[in-house]
Formats: C-alpha cells, sequence, structure tokens
C-alpha cells in the first residue's frame, strides 16, 4: 500500500519543481525575533461527528502469531511469497526487510524485490556460498480453517543449488528459537515450491492485551517550518524568509503549490489575531489566497496556543540535520516560543538533503546520520518545551524518517549511528515506523514504534469498490502494531490524518477529501476510531500544516470551521481518548 511520508522533496516532485530551503549560508536572511506570550485560547462547542467504535480486534479469528522463517541457501537468490486466505489480506506483517539473527555478511539477507514488497528473502548470493537469513512473519485475523499459503522459490547458480527453508513457530517470544513446525527443500530441479500451513496450530502470541503504558497520553502534530513570505516594501526582513513554500516560479507565470491557503477569519469568528507576516498572492491563473510565515514570533506563538486549545500537547518540527535554517528555526524559534507559551515540541528527523541524491559509503552514512541527530538531541535537551518520553523520564523525543530505518537495518547500524548521539550527553529516544520493514522492531535502534500511514483507500476508487471496503486491512495493520510494541516493551504511536487534498503522483496515489464516506471529517472520524481502537500511548496528527498535501488541521479556505470545525472535533477526540468517554 502507498506510505505518505511527508518529505519536502515529494512536494517538489509531485509539482515539478524544486524544493527551494533558505540557504544555509544566508541566514541572516531570516531573523528570530525574541519569543513572546500570548493569552490561551478556547474553542467553541465541537460539531465532531460522533464515533462509532467498531468491535475489538479485527477479524479476531485464531489470534496473533508470529511465524520464524529461516532460509538457508547456496543459490543466488532464494525466498517466499505469503498469501492470505480468500478475502481481505490476513498477513498484514510479512516480513519484508531483515529478520532476526542474520547470518555473515548481514547483507546477504533482505528484502527479495523491491517492486513486490509480498517477496523476503535473500538475493545476490554470487559467490555459491551457504548463507542464512531468519525473517519474521506476522499474521492477524486468521480464521479457525483457513491456510496460510507460502510460494517457495529458488534462482540457483549451477546444478548444486539447494534452499532449506524452516518454518518455526515464533510463539510468545520473539527472541527464542521457536517450536519446529516443517522443512521444505528445493534443489536446481525444483526451483518453486508450494507450502500450505495451518497457522491456527501455532501458539498464539502473547502482550496483545497488554495495557498502555505509564504516562500522559500525549497528542502531537507535525509542523513544516518551510512556509515563509517575502517581506513588503520598507520593512525589511519583518517577516522573513520568502514563498517558496507557497509558490512555484514558472517561466510563464507563479503558481500555488497548495491545495489550500490559510484564513484568518471564518464568517465572524477570529481565528488569528496575529497577522502582521500574512501576504495576500496571486498565482498565474488568478488564483489568490493568503500566505504566513512561521518566523514571525507572535504568529508562531498565536498558533502553539491555538493548538494548545485544541488539545495538542506539541508540535513534532521537522527538521533536516544539514538544512541551517531549519536547525535554527527549530531551536531559535520553535522550542524558545513553546517554552513561554506552555506548549512542547519534539523533533522530526528527516533524510538529510545531502542525501536525496543518492547514498553511498555506509559508515561515512551512519557517521553522518548519528552528527545530525546528535544536533538534534543537543538542540531539544537545552530547552524546558522539549517533550519528554512517556515513562516520565527526562528523555528527549526524536521521530525518525522511516527511510532511515529502511536504510540502516541492523543492531550495529544503530548501535554505531547511537554512539555519536550519546555524546551529545543529552538522554533521549528515537521513534520510527516501520512502513514495510520489521527490522525497527529487531534492530535495537528505537524505543518506540510509530506505525507510519498506511492509505489503503487509495485503491478502492481504482478497485472500484465503496469507500472503506479495505478498513479492516488498517485495523490488522494497527492490532499488529499494538502487538509487536507491547510484547517488545517499545511505546506505541498511532498517526491520525483528515485527509489528502493533493494527488502526489506516485502508483495508486489518489485524493482523499476530508468527506470521503459522505459527510465532512468523515475520513477524520474514521482515522480516529481505528488508532483509538488500539489504546496507543501517543497520537500523531498529519498534520497542523503541510499545505501542499492538504493534510493541515489549521483552518482553510477550503474546509473553514463553518464547514467542518477540525480544531474543535480534534479537542473533542482527544478528550474522548484521554478520558475514555467515546460512546456510540
Amino acid at each position: 500500500m502507498p506510505s505518505r511520508t511527508l518529505l519536502p522533496w515529494l512536494i517538489a516532485v509531485a509539482m515539478a519543481g524544486q524544493y527551494q530551503p533558505v540557504p544555509a549560508n544566508e541566514d541572516d536572511r531570516v531573523q528570530f525575533f525574541s519569543p513572546v506570550r500570548l493569552p490561551a485560547r478556547t474553542l467553541p462547542p465541537s460539531n465532531a461527528l460522533p464515533l462509532r467504535p467498531r468491535p475489538n480486534p479485527a477479524r479476531h479469528g485464531c489470534g496473533d502469531q508470529a511465524l520464524r522463517i529461516r532460509i538457508t541457501t547456496n543459490a543466488r537468490a532464494a525466498g517466499a511469497r505469503a498469501a492470505g486466505p480468500d478475502g481481505i489480506t490476513d498477513v498484514v506483517w510479512s516480513v519484508r526487510g531483515p529478520g532476526l539473527g542474520l547470518a555473515t555478511p548481514h547483507q546477504g539477507a533482505r528484502i527479495f524485490t523491491e517492486d513486490n514488497r509480498e517477496w523476503f528473502g535473500i538475493e545476490g548470493n554470487e559467490s555459491g556460498r551457504e548463507i542464512r537469513g531468519e525473517f519474521l512473519l506476522f499474521i492477524s485475523g486468521v480464521q479457525r480453517g483457513q491456510r496460510l499459503s507460502l510460494q517457495l522459490v529458488q534462482e540457483g547458480n549451477d546444478a548444486d543449488s539447494r534452499t532449506v527453508f524452516d518454518i518455526l513457530d515464533a510463539g510468545g517470544d520473539l527472541s527464542a528459537p521457536g517450536t519446529h513446525l516443517t522443512r521444505y527443500r528445493l534443489d536446481a530441479e525444483n526451483s518453486m515450491r508450494q507450502a500450505t500451513l495451518d497457522v491456527c496450530a501455532a501458539r498464539p502470541m502473547s502482550g496483545i492485551t497488554a495495557p498502555s503504558r505509564h504516562g500522559p497520553k500525549r497528542l502531537i502534530a507535525f509542523f513544516y517550518p518551510w512556509w515563509g513570505t517575502t517581506a513588503e516594501a520598507g520593512e525589511p526582513n519583518v517577516c522573513g524568509g520568502d514563498d517558496f513554500g507557497w509558490i512555484r516560479r514558472h517561466w510563464l507565470r507563479r503558481i500555488f503549490i497548495t491545495p489550500h491557503t490559510p484564513i484568518a477569519r471564518d464568517r465572524d469568528r477570529v481565528i488569528y489575531r496575529e497577522t502582521r507576516c500574512w501576504v495576500r498572492k496571486r498565482d498565474g491563473k488568478g488564483r489568490e489566497g493568503w500566505t504566513y510565515a512561521v518566523t514571525d514570533p507572535r504568529f508562531l506563538a498565536e498558533q502553539m496556543q491555538l493548538a494548545r486549545a485544541a488539545g495538542i500537547d506539541a508540535f513534532a518540527v521537522s527538521v533536516h540535520g544539514d538544512n541551517a535554517f531549519e536547525m535554527g528555526y527549530l531551536e531559535k524559534a520553535a522550542l524558545a516560543t513553546a517554552e513561554r507559551n506552555d506548549f512542547l515540541v519534539a523533533a522530526l528527523y528527516e533524510t538529510p538533503e545531502s542525501k536525496e541524491g543518492g547514498w553511498n559509503g555506509r559508515e561515512e552514512e551512519r557517521a553522518l546520520v548519528g552528527a545530525q541527530l546528535r544536533s538534534v538531541v543537543t538542540a531539544l535537551g537545552h530547552s524546558g518545551a522539549s517533550l519528554r518520553w512517556l515513562d516520565g523520564s527526562r528523555r528527549v523525543v526524536v521521530f525518525v524518517d522511516p527511510a532511515l530505518a529502511a536504510r540502516f537495518t541492523t543492531t550495529q547500524d544503530w548501535r554505531s549511528i547511537r554512539s555519536r548521539v550519546d555524546r551529545a550527553g543529552v538522554p533521549y529516544v528515537l521513534l520510527s515506523g516501520p512502513g514495510a520493514f520489521t527490522q525497527v522492531f529487531t534492530s535495537g535502534g528505537f524505543e518506540g514504534l510509530y506505525n507510519d500511514l498506511e492509505v489503503f483507500e487509495t485503491f478502492e476508487p481504482l478497485l472500484r469498490l465503496p469507500a472503506y471496503a479495505l478498513r479492516d486491512e488498517r485495523r490488522l495493520t494497527y492490532r499488529a502494531a499494538r502487538a509487536w510494541a507491547r510484547r517488545l516493551g517499545m511505546g506505541l504511536v498511532l498517526p491520525v490524518v483528515p485527509g489528502w487534498e493533493h494527488v502526489l503522483g506516485g502508483p495508486g496515489d489518489s485524493e482523499i477529501p476530508r468527506d470521503y464516506g459522505g459527510r465532512p471529517g468523515e475520513y477524520y472520524r474514521v482515522r480516529w476510531e481505528d488508532a483509538l481502537e488500539q489504546d496507543p500511548d501517543w497520537i500523531v496528527i498529519t498534520s497542523w500544516n503541510e499545505w501542499a498535501e492538504g493534510t493541515e488541521v489549521e483552518p482553510s479556505d477550503a474546509y473553514p470551521p463553518s464547514r467542518y470545525d477540525f480544531l474543535s472535533a480534534t479537542r473533542h477526540y482527544a478528550d474522548c481518548w484521554r478520558h475514555s468517554g467515546c460512546g456510540p
């Protein structure tokens, strides 16, 4: 399923433009003024659609199982493809990357083919030596009498090629050897075989019913700092930055790259009063809209107060560690303003801009990521407004781009990265999302699981299915996330999103309007229901202000509060979650 990681370069690719951050050698173009404190805000009563809790768990079946698939081969490539029973896919997390106990060289066991994520295995073994890889296959929602199908294949080097597939029951302990269930052998004359398993005969995993961890339930929103305005004549650098976040330059015209633009007033309701750095823009097609500058300290303070009134505790500020502007914004603007306004800030560490064109030299890359994360952790550690981990410790919180969890897949990788971060002398935790990769659970690199954004609904229009026909797939994915996180003692963070009002252009992508299903706010309600069903430790809203994808919950011209008040709805759902007051 498509995954919507909110990276600035995706915006550029989608809009055929180019992401242009404030150059690192021109920091004087942006002034971070002294932070201010503004009065607390309140919101009107909510017009949120009522939550309708669904039975938990989704398709309970015979429980949750984890199978360990061990592949021993001297062939060039060997792997397996998992398929669920008829109907919805019950194998919600087949292993799509390295699992446990990888043999040396650890690069030998990896995703079988990136073009089909259902495959996992070993490839590139040109030496013909015998190597081994182990993979975990998580299964949820299978009904008694149903069978799991595994297609086993090998691509031989010569007539001596052989592969052994050992399938073991991981049971409730993912680190234990497991009980041997069955074995399949392939040789040069038998390059494909079908295995059918009664997964209900395996021992169910424990931990799915474990309670949430101790600590306050935090509601966080991803916050993006690249929205700027061109300073008006006579007011040099009052607002700073430029309008690269809002306007794309075209050789014939200037066009908005956002499906919505912000508003400061809706009918008689004043949303924002601090609008000194708002500018009215017109694109080449005559479309008009307002833009604002996130560098305005009074406006940033008002954004935080409005978010706080909506039940949001913190912004996770997007930062590329090699972007001087974003690093400066995190420390001098976001953290400084939050300290004065009873608000909290975490960091969303994105893929380094210098690596968006490609990766080279593994140790060099570990050093780069480690040094940048150290800078981010240092900035957070110097502020009393930093979001702290849910165990009551003083550890600051950094969300890590799932692309990095996919890039660095072993315990050794993260031991090397974290050894560099540790030099900051600041206690910290790293959270990341597996997406299609389970190594986030087993690498030892992370303290918490942030399940990335699975957008199953994008396939419904393509398949001519009714709205939410694939909803149970996400519910099973979230259920699997909870089972893994609880079993391994990790924090569980789940996303909610109001919809995507913009086509990103990826395979299978399509707009998911906020009224998907029939009514304004319908999609937001469904995503809250699916997250609340698993009682996560924290919830992340995607997003506060990602205008280019149309995921923002800030009021916009397309979705003003008079149409549907996403902020009041957020407050209502957050109260339900925190106080267990959500009923039919």
